[in-house]
């Protein structure tokens, strides 16, 4: 029954997270944010989701309770969904004496707040949820394990994929933003309320505590490495932020069917979570039924390269959108629909899914070789290390920006998406990118010989 409830709360979180997939849109469609803008606060929410679990994970040591942290953070999670539907301009456009259409004119200092709150909550509350529930997961893995088993199946994979797109299908075809976030938060406090009641009759609320004290001391070689892990950050966090924007106003009909956008990002978590699978495999030892980190660095050099091309293929992609743009006089008519199939883009999603996929689950596996009690907190390092690099993306363009505009040229990133030149921003991408896995094949070397 347990593991019944696990399933509802994750469909919950998938839900959400397709639905917190469009805020690139969101921002850029009502607010009218400049696209350069809008990525900077979807790249600093998505980033501080992978950088806070490193704090959460010591706190969860210092609980040792995970049914209190997972109350906790989930509280906060929906709390956060909840006030990310509020925020939308029909909802309290009375209140605030604004209007109630999705217009910039009606986003008030009020909305501006909740929203913003809104993020800093899901972002707590996710972070949260996450490490204390794969503590959960863990403690009953082996009670649960026929039934877990069972759930992996070909044909319960086969559902895991219907499930989604028919997710992704019905939230794109959820118009009114407000609507959208308040189905997306009830039906994420009802799972949540189910899962939280059937752990406290689950009766286990303690963490076992550890006969030795963990050893949190990382090792100063493995600074270096992470460092080269930053840029996949970096390239990551073009898939929710640029890549959707490209998508946002070309032809997407596929005869007399508009396909929702929600599709791409789909496609690319699915992607992911297919090479994230067979990693795992690979990477699994199965004499000591444990996974290795020695192969580990060939699944994080062909996630590099995937990520060269996938920035060389989205540059040629870009260079095709903006001639098409030209031959048709839209340069200064970002809304209308560029007459260019969406469908151009489907690789560099697929090709960004695939470097996540491969990039996280080797860099996870990377220290387990490691002389340390403490691989959890080296897999969250990790993982901060890489959300550091989905920040960073926000830094790299004021830099590149800045760069540019320099000698008097009209820099990359203008206000609207049509004036700018992504194309450029792509391969300078791709050529930072071949940089560092020449550089991390020069310290993985290195880090294999000390």
């Amino acid at each position: 029954m347990i593991i019944a409830r696990i399933k509802v709360l994750e469909w919950a979180h998938t839900f959400a997270g397709y639905a917190l997939s469009l805020i690139m849109l969101y921002l850029t469609n009502v607010w009218k944010l400049p696209t350069r803008h809008a990525a900077a606060i979807v790249n600093v929410y998505t980033g501080a989701k992978d950088i806070l679990p490193i704090g959460m994970v010591f706190l969860l040591d210092c609980f040792k309770n995970y049914y209190r942290m997972l109350a906790i953070s989930s509280l906060t999670y929906n709390i956060g969904l909840s006030l990310l539907a509020i925020s939308t301009p029909p909802v309290l456009y009375k209140a605030t004496h604004t209007c109630d259409e999705y217009k910039p004119e009606c986003i008030g200092d009020t909305q501006q707040a909740l929203f913003y709150t809104a993020l800093v909550l899901i972002a707590f509350g996710l972070s949260g949820h996450t490490t204390a529930y794969q503590s959960f997961r863990k403690s009953i893995a082996e009670e649960g394990k026929s039934e877990v088993e069972s759930c992996r199946r070909l044909l319960g994979r086969i559902a895991v994929l219907l499930i989604s797109l028919t997710l992704a299908i019905g939230i794109g075809f959820i118009k009114p933003w407000s609507i959208l976030y308040g189905i997306v938060a009830i039906y994420s406090i009802m799972a949540t309320l189910l899962f939280l009641i059937g752990l406290w009759r689950y009766d286990r609320t303690r963490l076992q505590e550890t006969e030795e004290e963990e050893q949190t001391q990382i090792s100063a070689r493995m600074i270096p490495v992470w460092i080269t892990f930053i840029m996949c950050g970096v390239v990551s966090s073009v898939g929710s932020t640029y890549f959707m924007d490209q998508a946002n106003n070309m032809n997407r009909k596929v005869g007399r069917i508009k396909v929702p956008l929600i599709l791409f990002p789909v496609f690319q978590e699915r992607t992911k979570s297919f090479f994230s699978s067979w990693n795992s495999l690979i990477l699994y030892n199965k004499s000591n039924e444990k996974f290795t980190g020695r192969n580990a660095w060939i699944g994080i050099v062909l996630g590099m390269v995937l990520s060269v091309l996938c920035c060389i293929i989205a540059a040629v992609v870009e260079n095709k959108r903006l001639a098409v743009i030209r031959s048709h006089g839209l340069l200064d008519k970002p809304d209308d629909t560029i007459p260019l199939s969406v469908f151009i883009l489907l690789p560099q999603f697929i090709l960004l899914g695939a470097v996540e996929g491969l990039a996280t689950t080797s860099i996870k596996y990377f220290f387990s070789n490691e002389d340390s009690d403490s691989t959890k907190y080296l897999n969250k390092f990790s993982n901060g290390v890489f959300g550091a690099g989905v920040v960073g993306n926000v830094l790299m363009v004021y830099v590149l920006s800045k760069v540019s505009e320099s000698g008097g040229k009209p820099s990359w990133f203008q206000d609207t998406l049509n004036r700018s030149r992504l194309n450029n921003y792509y391969w300078a991408l791709a050529a930072l990118s071949s940089v560092n896995l020449i550089a991390f094949l020069l310290v993985f070397c290195w880090y294999a010989s000390t």
